[in-house]
Parts: structure tokens; sequence; C-alpha cells
């Protein structure tokens, strides 16, 4: 039986943790960039540099890559798109929707706690031990967990016992495991430096973020966002939020 993360208590705990550095104020009309919930914080010093710059304001929505591929496939006004894996890009390119995509930066899944000792894999096994996960069906890191406990033949235990609690994105991940709704959760790398605590990186394939302009009229303070995000500095920011940007 799969569990789900409560959500209201812990949507408010998610501002609180991540984004109570991040009120400034506006340069300019609000433009609206989906990024997905894994990068989202870094992608919010992001904008506050390229705010500090006098260039413009930008408005980071996160969610899970699906969900935002979805809402933008049904018209919503997310001028940038940036998914925590290729497929969503994918999905908004094939449709036409997508454009300039651009590799952005990688991440490694880790098993990750608030504590200051890093977790061990046997927390896995521990039948008192809960789960936290994204729902693979919208998320990346989703699907990137799922497919690394099916690998260690743990997924199918997980679930008919409980203790796999499913979130609706990373960052209630990270909010479950820190309300003591599961006790570690999978997450990037790149969150886990934000949040602190300590992790264990997994083997397998880095997560890779994708993203691009919709299609549409593309306001100048977003394209010139894009263009920060992949330049030199935006990308050396992305390398010190704990994510991967050599060999791009």
């Amino acid at each position: 039986m799969l569990r789900s993360a409560r959500s209201t208590p812990l949507v408010l705990l998610l501002a609180a943790l991540f984004w109570a550095s991040a009120a400034r104020c506006a340069l300019g009309a609000p433009e609206n960039a989906a990024v997905a919930a894994s990068i989202a914080p870094a992608f919010e010093i992001l904008a506050q540099r390229f705010g500090e710059q006098g260039k413009g304001h930008v408005t980071i929505v996160a969610g899970a890559s699906g969900k935002l591929a979805q809402q933008i496939e049904q018209g919503a006004p997310y001028p940038l798109f940036v998914s925590a894996n290729e497929k969503w890009a994918a999905y908004l390119e094939e449709k036409g929707l997508l454009l300039e995509k651009r590799m952005v930066a990688r991440s490694a899944l880790v098993l990750w706690w608030p504590k200051e000792t890093p977790p061990s894999l046997d927390l896995l096994k521990n039948p008192s031990q809960r789960v936290a996960m994204a729902n693979p069906d919208v998320a990346p890191l989703g699907v990137a967990a799922r497919d690394y406990l099916q690998a260690e033949k743990l997924y199918d235990a997980l679930t008919q016992d409980g203790r796999l609690i499913l979130a609706a994105d990373i960052l209630g991940v990270a909010l479950a495991v820190r309300s003591s709704g599961a006790d570690v959760g999978f997450l990037a790398q790149g969150t886990a430096k934000k949040l602190g605590g300590s992790w264990l990186v997994l083997p397998g394939k880095p997560q890779i973020y994708m993203g691009g302009l919709t299609s549409g009229e593309i306001p100048e303070v977003i394209r010139a966002f894009w263009n920060f995000v992949t330049g030199p500095e935006g990308l050396q920011i992305l390398e010190e939020e704990g994510f991967e940007v050599s060999g791009r």
C-alpha cells in the first residue's frame, strides 16, 4: 500500500524552509518560469542574482516536471520550462511547445535525512523506517527512486508494508522527512545540499535537467534570464548550489 504525504501543513512549511530569504522587490512586471521542484531553490538564487543586476524580475514556479509540462500544454503562461529529465522536455518539444532546448545541469540521486551522520542503505530494509519519494507518474526523481528500489528488489516490500510515502514532488519529500512523516527520502544531491543534514549518493545515471523557451511570444526578460542561467555566471551559481555543470 502506498501512502501520500500530507499536503496543507507541509506546503506552509515548504515556503518557510526553502524561500524564507527569497523575498525581494520587483524590478518590473513579474514573469513566470516553470521549474522542476528539485532544482527550484537554485533557480530562486539565479532569479535573485539576475534581479540584483537590474535585468528584471522572474518568478519561479516550482512543481513536478510532468505536472508543469501538462499545464504548459493546456496553456499555462510559463514562457520558460526546466524539467528534471529529458522526457518531459522532449514531450513538449515534440508538440512544438518548447524551443531552444538546452541541458542545464546534472545531479546524483541521494538518500537523505536531516541528521549529521549519512543514512545507511540498511534503513531501507528496516521495517520501522518509512521512506519518502516523489510520485513517479509526474516527477523524474520519483522515477529514479523507483528504479533504484526495484533494482535492489526493495520496492515491492516497501509498498506492501505501507512504508513507502509518495509526495507530489521532491520538495514534498523533503517536507515529509522534516515533519517526521517519513524517516528518509530520495532527493537530488543539489536539493540535499540546500537542506543540510546528510546524505548517501546512490549509484546510477545522474538526473539530467533540460529546459527551453515555450512557444508563443517570449518576454525579453525571460529570454535574458534563460541566457543568464545557461551562461558562465548562471552555471557557476548552479555548481555552487550542488549541481554538476561540467561537460554540458
